[in-house]
């Protein structure tokens, strides 16, 4: 070898040129080289961009920012189903695939969920990101009469953002923005809803661009 070694094969954690040689007693020779890439450390700073709900298949849809040539070959997504549970593997995104994630066994009609996510490189994993929960709305009748609605929702958690902004749609009908509360407000009664079948949105306004 060019390193010097005699053995048939030799261990390296250092990337560059190779070749060996190997010789006849008569002097012949056989040649084989390989150019090995430079190993990186796995890159250890990536967040989670944001976590919110596709409206066609009501499905989590997990966005992650990806930095580029820093030897990162994918993306692995970690979910908590409770707020004081373990978090488990779901899924992966390679490095040059979207950087959207769909958790298609989650059920954010049900519950709320924790994501966090790890940088892989080769067989290195990077500490988990800091997590990202999704907001869970639930809606109920008021106590006065059936034109009051009571909602009651969990607050977004891991990225900042000033207000609440509260949506209604009546008779399937478009979303109209009816309120807006402060960030801590986890409350709000309609209480002038229109007679028929509403339906509530809730969407938070960060207060940094998410560009993912």
């Amino acid at each position: 070898w060019n390193t010097g070694d005699t053995t048939q094969s030799i261990l390296t954690y250092t990337g560059g040129y190779y070749n060996v040689v190997a010789s006849s007693s008569s002097g012949c020779e056989s040649v084989a080289e390989i150019t090995i890439p430079q190993l990186e450390g796995v890159f250890n700073n990536e967040e989670i961009c944001l976590v919110t709900v596709d409206e066609l298949s009501g499905k989590n849809i997990i966005q992650v920012h990806k930095t580029m040539n820093v030897g990162t070959d994918s993306i692995l997504i970690f979910r908590a189903d409770s707020l004081e549970g373990q978090y488990y593997q779901c899924g992966s995104i390679t490095i040059d695939a979207p950087n959207v994630f769909v958790d298609e066994n989650a059920h954010p009609g049900e519950q709320t969920y924790r994501y966090k996510i790890a940088c892989k490189n080769y067989e290195c994993v990077s500490d988990l990101s800091e997590a990202h929960q999704a907001m869970f709305l639930t809606a109920e009748y008021g106590s006065t009469n059936s034109n009051e609605v009571k909602l009651e929702w969990i607050n977004y958690n891991g990225a900042d953002y000033a207000e609440i902004q509260i949506f209604r749609s009546n008779a399937g009908g478009e979303f109209v923005l009816i309120s807006s509360v402060a960030a801590n407000t986890d409350t709000y009664i309609d209480l002038s809803a229109p007679s028929g079948t509403n339906s509530y949105v809730l969407r938070v306004p960060f207060a940094t661009a998410c560009a993912p």
